[in-house]
């Protein structure tokens, strides 16, 4: 068992389990009209290409490896400034671990550096710099358990 961190928009009971998928769902519902369909469709299209022995974004749930890291996204990445930051344990065995650092905070641009897409897919794979910025997300095929709330 390995303990994550997890964004939720909504209030979750210790022992609530959470299952993935669920922002997959909601961007095919809205398609072309959520804000973030043509990200995501741009982050499909490098997978299905070159990774396709990894799991698609559409159908996991996000976490973060260290609290840290989480605090970073509540912070400054938009759409989790009022999401309310859980303490997660997960079974699964070696999820993929994206690289982050600039995939994510590149999202706004209008149009999608597919080079820098790349890195995400690739995984983390950079030596720790404590100086450095270290953005990672875990991406979980399979449902998670809260722990608590941070």
């Amino acid at each position: 068992m390995t303990s994550y961190f997890h964004l939720a928009p909504i209030l979750l009971a210790s022992k609530s389990v959470i299952e993935p998928g669920n922002f997959g769902r909601i961007i095919k519902l809205q398609g072309i009209a959520h804000p973030l369909y043509r990200r995501e469709m741009a982050y499909e299209q490098v997978r299905q290409q070159s990774f396709c022995n990894r799991p698609s974004r559409l159908d996991c749930l996000f976490c973060l490896p260290t609290l840290e890291e989480a605090e970073l996204y509540h912070t400054h990445i938009k759409g989790y400034e009022s999401s309310i930051l859980y303490e997660v344990e997960s079974f699964e065995n070696q999820p993929h671990i994206a690289d982050a650092n600039n995939a994510i905070q590149n999202c706004a641009l209008p149009a999608f550096d597919l080079g820098i897409i790349s890195y995400y897919w690739q995984g983390w794979s950079r030596s720790p710099d404590p100086r450095a910025v270290i953005m990672r997300e875990v991406l979980l095929r399979q449902p998670v358990t809260v722990i608590c709330k941070i």
